[in-house]
C-alpha cells in the first residue's frame, strides 16, 4: 500500500511539473530508473504511456478555452500532409534595431538626466499598439526579443539597445510600418530628451504562391489549405521574385513548435514529401 501511495505521489508531482513546462516526464524517468531500479526500456515504455492521458487532458482544456485553431493544427499534426494557401503564404521579414541615447545621472537627480530606458519602453508599448491596429487590415506583426539597458540600479540609463523583427505581407504595409516605427521611436526619444538610431535590415521578401500554379498543383496532389498566411519567413521567396512558384509546407506529425530545442521528427515523413515532388514533376 505504501509503495502504491508513493507511486501516486510521484506521478502527481511529475504531472504538476509538466504543467509548468519543467519536463515532468524526464523526472519520472529518473525516479523509475534510479529509485525503483527499473530497466530503461520498461521505464521508457511507462513514460510514453504517461504522456497519453496528460496530452488528452491538455487537448480538452485548450479546446474548451478555444485556444486551438483546428484548421491550422490538422495539417501540422498529420505527418506527410502538404499544406499551403494560394497567394501570400509566408511573411517578409526585416530585422529592426533601435538604439536610444540619453544622459546618465543619479536617480535622485533624474531631472538632470535623459532616461533612455523609459524612452525605449514607451516606444515598444506604442509600437505594439500601432502594429496591433494595422494587423486588423492585413496580417503583420512587430515584436522585440532583446532589450539591453542601464549601468546600475540607481543610475538613469544613458543607452538602451532594442532588437526586434517586423513581419508583413505587402510592400506597402512594410514601408508604412517602417516609417511609422521610426516616427514613434524618434518622438519618444525626443520626449525624454534622448536621441535614437534606427536600422531596418532588408530581409526576406514574402512567399507568395502563384494562384494558377496552386490550383494546378491542387488537382494532382492533396493539399490542406491553411486558414490564413503564416508570419514566418523563408528564403524561397527570392526564387519567386524571378519566377512564379508554389511553396508547400510538410507536416511532421510532432506538433513541436518552430525553433524549439526539442525539435525532432520521423524521417519517413520525408518520403511522403518525395512522393509529392514526384507527382508535381509528372504534371503534364
Amino acid at each position: 500500500m505504501l509503495n502504491f501511495l508513493i507511486a501516486v505521489l510521484a506521478g502527481l508531482i511529475c504531472g504538476v511539473l509538466s504543467g509548468f513546462g519543467i519536463g515532468g516526464g524526464s523526472l519520472l524517468m529518473v525516479w523509475m530508473t534510479a529509485v525503483l531500479a527499473m530497466e530503461q526500456k520498461a521505464a521508457q515504455g511507462i513514460n510514453l504511456l504517461y504522456f497519453l492521458p496528460t496530452a488528452v487532458c491538455a487537448l480538452i482544456f485548450h479546446a474548451k478555452h478555444r485556444q486551438i485553431c483546428w484548421k491550422a493544427v490538422v495539417p501540422a499534426a498529420l505527418a506527410g500532409c502538404a499544406a499551403a494557401v494560394p497567394g501570400a503564404l509566408l511573411a517578409a521579414t526585416s530585422e529592426s534595431t533601435f538604439t536610444f541615447f540619453g544622459k546618465a545621472t543619479h536617480i535622485a537627480k533624474a531631472e538632470d538626466g535623459a532616461d533612455s530606458m523609459e524612452a525605449g519602453m514607451r516606444f515598444i508599448l506604442e509600437a505594439y499598439d500601432y502594429m496591433a491596429k494595422r494587423a486588423q487590415e492585413e496580417p503583420c506583426t512587430f515584436k522585440c526579443g532583446l532589450l539591453e539597458s542601464g549601468q546600475a540600479r540607481n543610475v538613469i540609463s544613458s543607452r538602451t539597445y532594442i532588437e526586434g523583427t517586423l513581419r508583413t505581407f505587402s510592400e506597402k504595409m512594410g514601408a508604412e510600418a517602417k516609417e511609422a516605427l521610426r516616427e514613434i521611436a524618434e518622438r519618444r526619444a525626443a520626449e525624454a530628451g534622448c536621441t535614437v538610431d534606427v536600422d531596418f535590415s532588408e530581409g526576406y521578401p514574402p512567399v507568395v504562391n502563384n494562384e494558377e500554379l496552386f490550383e494546378l498543383a491542387s488537382r494532382h496532389i492533396d493539399v490542406a489549405e491553411l486558414p490564413k498566411p503564416l508570419l514566418i519567413a523563408e528564403d524561397f521567396a527570392f526564387y519567386q521574385c524571378h519566377l512564379p512558384g508554389v511553396f508547400l509546407l510538410l507536416g511532421t506529425g510532432t506538433g513541436i513548435p518552430l525553433h524549439a530545442d526539442t525539435f525532432d521528427f520521423d524521417e519517413e515523413v520525408l518520403m511522403a514529401g518525395l512522393e509529392t515532388y514526384k507527382k508535381l514533376i509528372r504534371i503534364p
